[in-house]
């Protein structure tokens, strides 16, 4: 018998609001809550997710977009795939690189922006960023189970 597995799959439309953001983060809690994840993870999780997806939202969209998020739990942990049509503000290439170079340390005080992509590499268990052909990037996330 093979593991088990439940995906969850939301796209967002625009006009994006902060309901969309919401509701798709406390779809995501309910279902890690379910496959029995510890709050300490659910609570990371949660964050985590909320913050790449408001990522794509703001900086991989532009007037007429989706936004397409994947997240599969399986018995191993959790995988979120998030993925934005690049048409907005964003540069793959630029995100990638910021990912791979982030510091260890988060952003200081001074700082107006960064601590969501610190605080995704220093909670998740694995990241990657994927820039898609034709524009758009794909972050994977991966949480495992404890």
């Amino acid at each position: 018998m093979g593991k088990q597995r439940f995906t969850l799959r939301i796209d967002l439309a625009t006009p994006f609001g902060r309901r969309g953001v919401r509701s798709a983060r406390k779809a995501v809690r309910a279902v890690a809550e379910e496959w029995g994840f510890s709050e300490e993870a659910i609570r990371e999780i949660e964050l985590c997710f909320s913050e790449a997806l408001q990522n794509a939202v703001d900086h991989g969209t532009g007037t007429a977009a989706v936004v397409h998020a994947e997240s599969e739990f399986s018995e191993d942990g959790l995988r979120i795939v998030i993925e934005d049509p690049g048409a907005g503000q964003g540069n793959c290439e630029r995100l990638k690189d910021v990912f791979e170079r982030a510091e260890d340390a988060p952003p200081g005080a001074e700082e107006e922006r960064g601590r969501g992509i610190y605080l995704i590499r220093s909670l998740m268990d694995h990241v990657s960023v994927h820039c898609m052909e034709g524009g758009g990037a794909r972050i994977t996330l991966f949480k495992k189970r404890r």
